[in-house]
């Protein structure tokens, strides 16, 4: 597969000379900024002006070629590279034009690193030179069969016919099912992966599917490559594949001195297990390939079909028992001195790390360490739990742990429970807050990263073997949980532990729900609770058909919102939508950039900047209206674009991306923060965050996700209650809508301005008076109420018509067309004080 066929000839020993080809790479620029850097080739082949960034990209897609080459046959520098199953492919070009194309396929898509520009025209300009690069001596390796990923078969070696085989390939791609189809023509029913990986052995067990095969990968990423070599071994042992286990132990690997392994007496006689997996089928007679030969055939030995079977399984048997002495003399004796050398390093990393991010010491054991909940969720479920959980490895989706950045889970501390049993059970594990970890917000821990670094639920339901009963079939989904934060966040140097409990498995028809909670502590503080949990497992069709949110008219009807008796607004408020230059203003702390001359001049502490980077989680605001809502005190409505590569979908999880709803919580979080800076909660007093309000419980009710095929998510905050205790503090209710889709509520979501008084943000704003009162405000007279607010216009522009006009608009909001008003930033109307005639109600003269 790609660079794996020169490779294999390497291997193989057809190219006996691995040196010369190092040798050629060092004094070529083909791999520097020909087909890679600055990608010249490309540049040349499509005529990009050299002052132009090619962006040569790489991206997997879950797409048929048929369907891949319809979308990308507008797109002038996008290219199918290879396809790698009936629908998967591999597609590349310049980078704005690839995304258009997984734009227009509509699909999932993993972006891969460090490829180079091949597989396609982009080669051309520089075809010879490649050509050249691959012509070698080639030797002829008796008894092998070689496969030419651009012929789609196997061909005879020569100098001319291999380097013109790796040419074509990197020129025009290939077409892998092909490939392994003809194979399996040929007659091969065994594959075995010896490249780093096992995305070959996944693509080929889809091309084979429902066909009798063998495929399996020899080094597996995230699992012990001795445990992968033995596992390899042993799969082939059990497919009758004669092994022998004598290469693997060298004459000189000799017994430790004062360890003596007990003999067990030899036998002749072989016990055999009946009904275990069967032989695969005799591989069909290869015409073009049989040698003729003059040997008469000979009768067997004797009729039982067996007898072959028996005597491969007895000479097995015969060479394993000799090896495998050595193999228990040799194990023990590296590990002795392993655990001399292990020792000893641990020592001195203890003593050259002893810097501000050290965890305190804590005696107390743990049961699984940070790597063990890395290998949980990202590589082998039996590794972690034992071999009764060999079959999960093998299901298409699982319960994992989210991958980097947000594996939160430092240690388990311990796990209380039966394994297997959906059952209750407990686990108790520690996050560490370091001084330079990339999620800090204002010098604390936020409010997403406290919550979800209590995820252990994940493997604790997995622990109690909620995977050995949905088979793969059925995927986690988080439904309701109420928060409360009793504490502070949390701070570098602190220490998170949390106790999680599942309380019970319910089962509804072929749904299983479970119930759980937690509380997390710094030291003897209680930080965090969390109760009320209850999470699902659902198939891909039950979620997209579940109805999302569904609220009743009480659940919309308006209410009055709370100011604090006295509330006097510190600044002048409209009606205002911001781009995505305004935004990235308040991330630099140029508040003026974004609200407007208002704010001239005003510095604001750089903990309370809107975050960038990997927290940059919301790209615009649509409507932000200082009187609408449900509640009628101000509303702000936050739109973000969501891209296949984001980092919180491919983390999240490894095999089924969705966002996490701790990072739904935090972009709700940032729209309710610009709200509030606004109105002019705006200090440069050092020191200050924003923190949730103790005591307020939050609400969640999660009933659809955010997958790679979203594509906009829009957060809606509407303001409850303002005030200051003495902090500024402020409650709300948010939801959020995937692409229309209304998906997610927040009831009572709480933000405070930790470290700063009401006193302090007005005399703030008294000292800028001056200032403010020389800037020409625009005249405004105060509006009549409003029978259709902003909120009202825009969701009548962009979302659901009932949720402007009432229920009898519905068969509008998927069913039927109705005609629209444009959508910010061309939408103009803030509100409607008076219309006629009453509503459906066909009139001339209405106005």
């Amino acid at each position: 597969y790609s660079l794996g066929e020169s490779a294999g000839l390497f291997a193989m020993g057809a190219w006996p000379d691995r040196g010369q080809m190092l040798k050629r790479m060092q004094g070529t620029d083909l791999f520097t900024t020909s087909l890679a850097g600055r990608c010249n080739a490309a540049r040349k082949a499509w005529g990009i002006p050299s002052n132009d960034d090619v962006n040569w990209c790489v991206a997997i897609v879950n797409r048929s070629a048929d369907r891949v080459r319809q979308a990308i046959k507008n797109l002038p520098t996008t290219r199918l590279l290879i396809i790698n199953t009936t629908d998967e492919c591999v597609i590349g070009g310049r980078k704005i034009h690839v995304e258009q194309a997984i734009k227009a396929l509509g699909c999932e898509a993993v972006f891969l690193k460090g490829v180079i520009a091949v597989h396609c025209d982009a080669v051309e300009p520089v075809a010879e030179a490649y050509k050249a690069l691959h012509i070698f001596p080639t030797a002829q390796i008796e008894g092998l069969r070689f496969y030419s990923c651009a012929l789609g078969k196997s061909y005879e070696l020569s100098s001319e016919s291999t380097a013109s085989s790796i040419l074509n390939q990197a020129l025009f791609g290939f077409d892998f099912p092909t490939i392994i189809n003809q194979a399996y023509k040929d007659g091969v029913r065994l594959f075995l992966e010896m490249g780093p990986g096992s995305s070959c052995t996944r693509m080929i067990k889809h091309i084979l599917a429902g066909k009798p095969h063998f495929a399996d990968s020899a080094c597996i990423n995230g699992e012990d490559d001795y445990v992968t070599i033995f596992k390899t071994l042993g799969r082939l042992i059990a497919e009758r594949v004669p092994v022998s286990l004598e290469s693997l132990y060298g004459e000189n690997a000799n017994p430790a001195d004062d360890i003596v392994w007990k003999k067990t007496k030899s036998t002749d006689k072989i016990t055999m297990i009946v009904g275990g997996k069967s032989p695969i089928p005799a591989l069909p007679i290869l015409n073009a390939r049989d040698k003729k030969t003059n040997a008469k055939t000979q009768p067997p030995e004797n009729n039982n079909q067996y007898s072959g079977l028996m005597k491969s399984i007895a000479e097995n048997i015969e060479v394993t028992s000799r090896s495998h002495q050595k193999f228990l003399d040799f194990s023990n004796k590296l590990t002795k001195n392993f655990a001399k050398t292990f020792d000893i390093q641990t020592r001195l990393l203890e003593a050259m790390m002893r810097d501000k991010n050290q965890v305190p010491h804590r005696n107390n054991e743990i049961a699984l360490s940070r790597d063990m909940c890395l290998e949980f969720a990202t590589g082998s479920v039996e590794k972690v739990l034992g071999p009764e959980f060999a079959v999960v490895d093998t299901y298409k989706v699982r319960v994992r742990l989210p991958d980097e950045p947000l594996m939160l889970v430092d240690r388990i501390i311990s796990i209380e429970g039966e394994k297997g049993s959906l059952g209750h059970g407990k686990v108790v594990t520690e996050h560490d807050v370091l001084s330079d970890v990339w999620y800090l917000d204002g010098g604390h821990a936020p409010v997403c990263i406290s919550v979800e670094a209590g995820q252990a639920d994940l493997f604790l339901c997995s622990y109690l073997g909620i995977d050995l009963v949905v088979k793969g079939e059925r995927a986690y989904r988080l439904l309701d949980a109420n928060v409360i934060f009793h504490a502070g966040l949390p701070q570098p140097g602190d220490t998170i532990r949390y106790e999680i409990e599942i309380e019970k498995f319910v089962r509804q028809g072929d749904t299983y729900l479970f119930f759980f909670n937690f509380k997390g502590w710094i030291d003897n503080t209680l930080l965090i609770s969390m109760s009320n949990g209850c999470a699902g497992f659902f198939t891909e069709d039950e979620v997209i058909h579940s109805g999302g949110i569904i609220l009743t008219e009480e659940d919309s009807k308006p209410l009055k919102g709370n100011k604090m008796d006295g509330w006097k607004d510190l600044v002048k408020l409209y009606p205002e939508s911001y781009d995505d230059d305004a935004l990235e203003g308040l991330r630099k702390g140029d508040l003026s950039r974004c609200f407007g001359p208002i704010f001239k001049d005003i510095n604001i502490s750089d903990s309370l900047r809107l975050p960038g980077g990997r927290m940059k989680l919301i790209d615009r605001i649509l409507s932000l209206d200082p009187i609408g809502g449900r509640y009628g005190i101000g509303s702000i409505r936050a739109e973000a674009d969501i891209h296949p590569d984001d980092w919180f979908l491919t983390c999240h999880f490894k095999d089924d991306m969705v966002m996490p709803g701790t990072l739904m919580y935090e972009c709700c979080a940032h729209t309710l923060r610009i709200f509030i800076q606004r109105i002019g909660w705006v200090t440069d007093k050092p020191g200050v965050c924003y923190e949730p309000v103790e005591g307020v419980e939050s609400v969640l009710k999660c009933r659809g996700p955010v997958t790679p095929k979203t594509r906009h998510v829009i957060y809606e905050v509407d303001i409850k209650n303002l005030g200051y205790a003495p902090e500024p503090c402020a409650i709300a209710d948010a939801n959020m809508y995937a692409d229309g889709h209304h998906i997610v509520s927040f009831k009572d979501m709480s933000i405070k301005i930790s470290g700063i008084t009401r006193t302090e943000i007005e005399s703030f704003w008294k000292e800028k008076s001056n200032t403010t009162h020389k800037i020409q405000q625009p005249k405004i007279h105060h509006p009549q109420p409003a029978i259709f607010d902003r909120n009202h216009i825009v969701e009548f522009a962009t979302g659901k018509p009932s949720k402007a006009f009432g229920a009898r608009y519905k068969p509008f909001d998927s069913q039927r067309f109705i005609a629209r008003l444009p959508a910010p930033p061309y939408s103009f109307i803030d509100r409607i004080t008076s219309i006629e005639p009453k509503q459906c109600l066909l009139e001339p003269g209405g106005w």
